[in-house]
């Protein structure tokens, strides 16, 4: 099947840009690769090393769990997120409000795996995996990252159900795959998620 196809040759570009990135000189991505200030701090980053104490995936979080560390700015993330409010989103978010957002997931998946709110087996959980081996991210200038937004998109926006309190909610939810604003889609997607996983309460 054509769509197969595709989908194959760009898996393969991808682990061909993974091994690439091991033959790169530290720091060669610094100007790009950079959350809240921190060089090489995207999930791509050879220096990011998700899961590890060292790195600057553990600086960020650091950094992350502070800022959201009140309430109710927690909940107004989910609600300018839910509402794709660009005026408070802006206000609230790092510049590269994507990967910000990306680190908040994660770390929200990553607490859902020890309190149980990540859906449970084949959850969020497994979202978080692919989100650490890189399966989110833009390797190419000429990349303009809408595929990995879908991919990220249709992978939060499918296992919605798992977390869900409400049917009308999820079909809501699975509605946003077939809107052509993909960015308004996976904020709207992101915003739910959270507060289905109890972000605005137990936070990260």
């Amino acid at each position: 099947h054509p769509a197969n196809s595709c989908a194959r040759i760009l898996e393969k570009m991808r682990s061909i840009a993974c091994i690439s990135l091991l033959l790169v000189p530290t720091g060669a991505f610094s100007s790009l690769n950079m959350l809240y200030g921190v060089p090489n701090s995207k999930w791509s980053s050879r220096e990011w090393n998700w899961g590890s104490a060292i790195g600057t995936g553990h600086d960020c979080a650091l950094i992350c769990r502070n800022k959201w560390s009140n309430q109710e700015t927690r909940q107004n993330l989910v609600d300018a997120l839910v509402t794709d409010n660009d005026g408070t989103l802006t206000a609230l978010l790092d510049d590269d409000s994507l990967d910000e957002l990306k680190l908040i997931l994660g770390l929200c998946w990553q607490r859902g795996r020890w309190d149980g709110t990540d859906g449970g087996r084949g959850g969020y959980g497994e979202v978080l995996s692919y989100m650490a081996d890189c399966k989110y991210e833009t390797w190419f200038d000429c990349d303009d990252g809408t595929a990995a937004k879908r991919e990220l998109l249709s992978d939060m926006s499918e296992r919605f159900h798992l977390i869900s309190k409400s049917e009308d909610e999820t079909a809501s939810i699975m509605e946003l795959k077939d809107d052509d604003d993909i960015d308004a889609s996976v904020r709207k997607c992101a915003g739910r998620v959270l507060n289905n996983m109890e972000f605005v309460v137990s936070g990260l």
